[in-house]
Formats: C-alpha cells, sequence, structure tokens
C-alpha cells in the first residue's frame, strides 16, 4: 500500500509538472504572437534600449510585482474621470454657445419686419413618419437656445449644482484634469518599460530558469526602444 500511494504521488507530480510545461508553452505562443504583431506594425527603425542598473533589491518576484501595481496605475490613470471644475467649464461653454446661437436678431424689426428669435434655422430630422420625434427635435432645435439666452445664469447653477451631486454619489475617486491626463500616462508607461527591461535582465541572469510573462512588453523582450 505505501508503494501504491508513492506511485500515486508521483503521478500527481508527473500531470502538475506536465500542466505546468503545457501552460508555459502556451503562454510563449502567445508572447511570440505579441512579438510578431509588434514588428508588424512597428515597421522600425528601432534602436537597442539603453539598459537601467538593477539594484541588490530587484529580484523577479519584487519586479513582478511593481509591474502589476504599476500596471493598476495605469488603468487607473485612463480610467480617471475629469475633475468636476474642468466639467463645469466644459458645461458652462456648452451653456454659452447655446445662447450665442438663441440670441434675438431684432434688426429686421426697425424694417417692420418681426424679430428673429433665433438666429438660425432649426434643423429638421427625419420625415412624416417620424411623428412625435421629429416635432421634438425641431421644437428643441428652436427653443433650447432661447431658453439658453433666456436663463444662462440660471441653467448653468442648476447644471454645476447636479455635476457636484453626480461626482459626490458615484465617488468617482481622484480626477486628472484632461491637459494633464498625457503626462501621467506617458511618465506610467515608461515607468512599465523601465520595469520590463529589469525583468528582461533578470530573466536573462537566470538562464532560462524563469519563464516570460505572456503579457510582456514585447520591446522589452527585444530590448529595443
Amino acid at each position: 500500500m505505501a508503494n501504491l500511494a508513492a506511485a500515486e504521488g508521483r503521478c500527481d507530480r508527473l500531470f502538475n509538472d506536465q500542466k505546468s510545461v503545457a501552460d508555459c508553452v502556451r503562454g510563449l505562443s502567445v508572447l511570440v504572437n505579441n512579438i510578431k504583431d509588434f514588428l508588424d506594425r512597428a515597421g522600425g527603425p528601432f534602436e537597442i534600449a539603453t539598459l537601467p542598473v538593477l539594484s541588490p533589491d530587484d529580484t523577479i518576484e519584487t519586479v513582478r510585482d511593481e509591474i502589476s501595481r504599476q500596471t493598476a496605475e495605469l488603468a487607473r490613470i485612463e480610467r480617471a474621470p475629469r475633475d468636476p471644475a474642468e466639467v463645469k467649464e466644459a458645461v458652462r461653454k456648452q451653456i454659452d454657445d447655446l445662447a450665442l446661437r438663441g440670441r434675438p436678431y431684432v434688426a429686421p424689426a426697425f424694417g417692420g419686419a418681426p424679430v428673429r428669435l433665433v438666429a438660425q434655422e432649426p434643423t429638421i430630422i427625419g420625415g412624416e413618419n417620424h411623428g412625435a420625434h421629429h416635432a421634438f427635435v425641431a421644437m428643441g432645435a428652436v427653443e433650447l437656445p432661447l431658453i439658453a439666452w433666456l436663463f444662462r445664469d440660471e441653467l448653468v447653477a442648476r447644471l454645476e449644482a447636479e455635476i457636484e451631486v453626480e461626482a459626490e454619489a458615484e465617488n468617482f475617486g481622484e480626477s486628472i484634469a484632461m491637459a494633464d491626463r498625457p503626462a501621467f500616462l506617458a511618465a506610467a508607461q515608461a515607468r512599465l518599460y523601465e520595469l520590463g527591461l529589469k525583468e528582461e535582465l533578470l530573466i536573462e541572469q537566470a538562464g532560462g530558469a524563469i519563464d516570460r510573462r505572456a503579457d510582456a512588453d514585447p520591446r522589452c523582450v527585444l530590448m529595443l526602444r
């Protein structure tokens, strides 16, 4: 019985080893395809990357942990909402644009013609079969600019209050202004690239004892920039 138990244990270990090898092969296949796609898209010319200096604290575990954190930070930056103050500014511009279109044109009245209540004729969308939707579009095109001109400050105040309520209710987290977003993204991407190069150096130093990640940056694997 003891021999049978030992044989079963060895069989389980071999199965796990086989599964690990199969997972490694699948991951390597994904990585190779990613590298091919990268080379097809980039086209070149390429330059050899300037390799970072590994510190004594840099291990494959610490570097990969930092890659995971930095990847999450990059995703956070990409999903970060606009700053409420920036949203309010955009809304004010939207209402001001509407109000400008809705400003009445009184000059014709001096010649005996009616005052034009909108400076721009409404755009009619659809045909007779659109029914209520057709009427709504036509009415909105005429009346919304006029309402914005008449009640600009009231509209802005109400909309800004709604923005505050929405921001508080949704708990969006830390916001990033649109103007600042490119710099934040570039810094996070540069940090990920440097970490990817460190990871590749550690893999090479290990002499094949460490498997590459399937989602490794092709530039880092090839040591290009």
